[in-house]
């Protein structure tokens, strides 16, 4: 059997994936908090909702995981050009370099545990 599974793309705010994203609990089991810098503005794309939130969603629980207790991890939304830049920022230790060139291969991990640094 063969399935193919094609994406539904339609325009998607930003801010309301972020605000959805960072106001679930992780953040508060992890001890850090979110902080929008500036406040988000209502910046669109067309993404397939689902796929956009789980990315959003593994890199904010990954700032989370990997910060330090108190910490917090700053997202900011802009627009360059006709694309949308999402950028977080946290004080965990990073990926380390000899990893970069993996980093988005499938089913790859720097770190498997959930233990901070």
């Amino acid at each position: 059997m063969r399935v193919h599974l094609a994406p539904t793309v339609h325009p998607i705010c930003c801010a309301d994936s972020l605000y959805e994203i960072v106001n679930s609990a992780y953040a508060t089991s992890k001890g850090v908090s979110f902080r929008f810098e500036p406040e988000l503005a209502d910046i669109f794309v067309d993404a397939d909702a689902q796929r956009l939130n789980q990315v959003l969603a593994n890199v904010l629980s990954n700032a989370a995981k990997f910060s330090p207790k108190g910490s917090a991890i700053v997202i900011r939304v802009e627009r360059d050009g006709n694309d949308a830049v999402i950028a977080v920022a946290d004080e965990g230790p990073g990926i380390s370099a000899d990893f970069h060139e993996r980093l988005f291969d499938k089913f790859t991990q720097a770190d498997g545990s959930d233990n901070r640094s």
